[in-house]
């Protein structure tokens, strides 16, 4: 039993050893430092690139707007002026041609058709 314990501390050794990093030199430590500001260098260059690329095409953009703009009021300033609406003037009432007449000429309610009862 003492063999056995022995024997799995001595792999759990080996193993616990085997699997450990290598210490790092200072040459592989300069290595990947000098990756980290280049990469670091790099990605500032990409958004400083991309923020100026922004900044041409919202002018560009705001260039043309204004071109339109102005193409516009150039087109408006050439429209014909709208004139001026005329006065209001008041109607006057219109003098009745036909004389008032009844609707039903005095005849009596029962001698009047009921078109209700008509057979079509």
């Amino acid at each position: 039993m003492q063999k056995t314990s022995k024997i799995f501390l001595l792999l759990m050794l080996i193993l616990g050893l085997s699997c450990r990093k290598k210490p790092e030199t200072q040459k592989e430590y300069l290595q990947r430092a000098l990756k980290d500001r280049i990469a670091k260098h790099v990605e500032e260059k990409k958004e400083n690139c991309n923020k100026k690329l922004n900044e041409k095409a919202a002018e560009i953009a705001d260039s043309i707007l204004l071109q339109e703009a102005l193409v516009i009021d150039s087109i408006q300033a050439k429209l014909p002026v709208v004139p001026p609406k005329p006065a209001f003037i008041d109607p006057k009432p219109i003098a009745d041609s036909l004389p008032v007449q009844p609707f039903l000429k005095n005849e009596p309610l029962d001698t009047r058709k009921d078109t209700s009862s008509v057979e079509r």
